[in-house]
């Protein structure tokens, strides 16, 4: 979901977008992406590097990515523009295909599992690191 809000906030109106924040969406699609080819693994890679190396991008998104990272490497500012069309298309695959698995999965928590997360819940609230 907040992926979708970064998406339909920052580039859903069509118009120029900072390029800066397409990241906001692309790494959640990324993720996205991730989980689904690695169904037993528990969480997707922080590195954004390590997450896009992991998810088999198609290469026309790779490619535009690739030319957006090297631009961010040497500028603070990506400036403003059209947002890509191979991250367009991408962002809003991945986010499909999320709703859709989604809308399968059961809708409610066992209890056992109610119990499990309210503990970590309420472990994690309390540990003072």
């Amino acid at each position: 979901h907040l992926g979708m809000r970064q998406r339909n906030t920052y580039f859903g109106d069509g118009k120029a977008v900072a390029l800066k924040k397409l990241f906001y969406a692309l790494r959640p699609a990324a993720a996205l992406r991730w989980m689904r080819m690695h169904p037993n693994a528990k969480l997707p890679p922080m590195d954004f590097h390590t997450l896009m190396a992991e998810c088999d991008m198609p290469p026309d998104v790779a490619e535009t990515v690739a030319g957006l990272l090297a631009r961010k490497a040497v500028t603070n500012e990506l400036g403003a523009g059209p947002l890509p069309n191979p991250i367009r298309k991408f962002v809003d695959s991945e986010f499909d295909l999320a709703q859709s698995d989604c809308k399968s999965a059961p809708g409610k928590l066992s209890p056992e599992a109610r119990e499990a997360a309210n503990d970590f819940f309420s472990r994690w609230v309390t540990c003072k690191n």
